[in-house]
């Protein structure tokens, strides 16, 4: 089985889980565990960064930095099925409403956005942030920025919607 496939395999059972568990309870609560889930993860992650960051002359550990990656990973898959699951019936409804519209470009910005983090955690683990250039910096803290409205402006959409 090549890599690329078996990194699929653990957000494939997540997926195929939440539907499961969806068919016999509301989804609700695996949806908001999930997002609690991944928001720690997240808060970890970034605390390792912070701490790169302000050393300048540390690396950072990369077999953490992937398990947490893959950790909001599968967060966010779970988060992404059960909502799935609880839009599918109002469907019509929700894809009229604009703060559901904007939740979802949150949610795409973050999925697309772990694209990138994924690379950022190669960087971290085999140089420190002193050795970065500007140039090499700036993608990063773009990386971070993005994260971070992403999440906070999902959390708000979440809100505004009118259920």
């Amino acid at each position: 089985m090549s890599y690329r496939i078996a990194i699929c395999v653990p957000y494939l059972i997540t997926a195929i889980a939440v539907v499961i568990i969806g068919q016999v309870m509301y989804p609700l609560p695996v949806h908001l565990g999930a997002f609690f889930t991944g928001i720690t993860g997240v808060v970890i992650s970034d605390l390792h960064a912070a701490w790169w960051v302000v050393k300048r002359s540390v690396h950072l550990p990369y077999r953490r930095m992937v398990r947490l990656h893959h950790w909001v990973g599968l967060a966010v898959t779970a988060s992404v099925v059960s909502g799935a699951i609880m839009a599918w019936p109002v469907r019509d409804y929700l894809l009229g409403e604009p703060s559901f519209q904007v939740k979802l470009l949150f949610v795409f910005a973050l999925i697309v956005n772990a694209v990138f983090i994924g690379r950022h955690t190669q960087i971290a683990s085999t140089r420190t942030f002193g050795e970065l250039t500007s140039r090499e910096r700036l993608p990063l803290f773009i990386s971070g920025a993005v994260s971070s409205l992403a999440w906070i402006g999902t959390v708000i959409a979440a809100l505004l919607l009118p259920l």
